[in-house]
């Protein structure tokens, strides 16, 4: 195969952590496996031959860990048929079928298995299938939610009657499950609900000195300067033909110069931005 330059790059960068980005049918598995053979069984003399059961190689899906760990044995069956005494290629080709390939759940349970002891944990774990896990997460949130009907908790019912509002309250259990997902994607969970809390427990005089606030601050600045852009792209052709600009050229000038003092007071905080609304759009001639 003859590779492209991003991809002989890719293949060959040593010594720092690379990023490849590339669309489906690119070439990235035999990408891959080059590079992971160019460590194998090095073209440079003076390099030292790795052994692949040094290497941990996580892929999204079984089917791609299985596809990948077969190319791999056939790029060092190639290279054993060109070098039949080769022993190290014919180790490695051994290895290969242990060789730690796989997503990244089954390198984990691995290491868990292997270090169960030290985890506190039974070696014989299974991992939860998705759609099992959630119909357990359906299960448990239908028994939270019966148990703060049944006790009334303050501040429950507000919550139902918002978030919940509607015949039941499937919408406030789906938004609690799409939620409760985010949280998981975060390191420590807990931590980060904690960090949440206490940020709506900000005591500040100001909601644009809220991170919310400032968010959409940031959003507001964004916005007007793309439409001021807009509004100054606009007079520049209307103002190729002498009868359009007479008569819209005020009003557009007007809007943009508006949009423009909104833009400028935008890192001053929340106030200094109210005091340029509403924003001018003069009628037009």
């Amino acid at each position: 195969m003859d590779f492209t330059p991003s991809q002989l790059n890719s293949i060959q960068c040593r010594g720092s952590s690379v990023l490849v980005s590339a669309g489906a049918g690119s070439g990235k598995t035999r990408v891959l496996t080059e590079r992971l053979m160019e460590y194998i069984d090095p073209q440079d003399p003076d390099a030292v031959p790795a052994s692949i059961d040094s290497f941990v190689v996580i892929t999204f899906t079984r089917a791609a860990a299985g596809e990948l760990r077969g190319r791999i044995a056939a790029a060092i069956t190639e290279r054993l048929r060109q070098t039949p005494d080769n022993m190290h290629l014919r180790r490695q080709l051994l290895l290969s079928r242990n060789a730690k390939i796989g997503t990244i759940h089954s390198f984990c349970a691995d290491l868990l298995r292997e270090y169960a002891g030290r985890a506190g944990i039974s070696p014989s774990f299974r991992i939860l299938e998705e759609e099992r896990a959630e119909r357990l997460r359906a299960a448990a949130l239908e028994r939270v939610l019966e148990r703060h009907y049944e006790e009334g908790n303050e501040g429950f019912l507000p919550l139902v009657s918002t978030v919940g509002a509607g015949r039941d309250d499937s919408r406030l259990a789906e938004q609690l499950l799409k939620l409760h997902a985010a949280i998981q994607s975060h390191a420590d969970p807990s931590a980060w609900v904690a960090e949440q809390i206490a940020l709506l427990n900000l005591d500040t005089a100001s909601f644009g000195d809220t991170p919310w606030g400032e968010e959409i601050l940031r959003e507001c600045e964004k916005t007007v300067r793309f439409w001021a852009q807009e509004m100054e792209r606009c007079l520049a052709i209307l103002r190729g033909d002498e009868i359009i600009c007479k008569a819209y050229e005020n009003s557009f000038q007007e809007t943009a110069d508006a949009l423009r003092r909104v833009e400028a007071k935008c890192p001053s905080g929340w106030d200094a931005v109210r005091s340029c609304f509403p924003v001018p759009f003069s009628k037009l001639g």
